[in-house]
């Protein structure tokens, strides 16, 4: 619906194609870290039912999360979603290379990227605070990332 509203009344074309662009890689630097917990829970029943009362142990929603400032719990979170939830704090494009894997439980607290930690919180910075809490780690690198690419758009018409 909104690809039509816009096509109609801005006479909006764009395409997406790949482009060069820097991203993070998230890896794997220490296997079987005791911050990632793996959970057996069986999600796509648990999204089916749509319960939100299941709780994972550490107070997160089963199969979910919870963000907020500079923490993240997770009660069951895949890698690949993992990562794009990285995105938006280190604005960029965070590419899983972890391998296959299922979906883990942990807590996560950090100071956001380019923000100064203060006395009353204790928190390392974000880069350091993947590796140590979670034995990850990201590696800035360049990769293809789908792009939308405007070919032509319009002013409306008034209403």
């Amino acid at each position: 619906m909104l690809r039509t509203m816009c096509k109609d009344r801005l006479k909006l074309a764009a395409h997406i194609e790949p482009r060069e662009m820097p991203v993070f890689l998230i890896e794997v630097e220490r296997p079987d870290h005791p911050g990632l917990k793996k959970v057996t829970a069986d999600c796509a029943a648990i999204a089916a039912r749509r319960d939100p009362a299941a709780k994972a142990d550490n107070g997160a929603p089963l199969c979910g999360y919870m963000w907020a400032g500079g923490a993240i719990t997770a009660g069951g979170l895949t890698m690949p979603a993992f990562a794009g939830l990285l995105d938006y704090i280190v604005e960029r494009v965070v590419v899983d290379r972890t391998g296959p894997s299922g979906p883990y439980a942990f807590n996560f607290r950090f100071t956001l990227p380019g923000i100064q930690a203060t006395g009353a919180d204790d928190s390392p910075d974000f880069f350091t605070a993947i590796r140590e809490q979670l034995g990850l780690k990201l590696t800035p690198a360049r990769a293809p990332v789908e792009t939308v690419v405007i070919d032509h758009i319009e002013r409306p018409e008034e209403n």
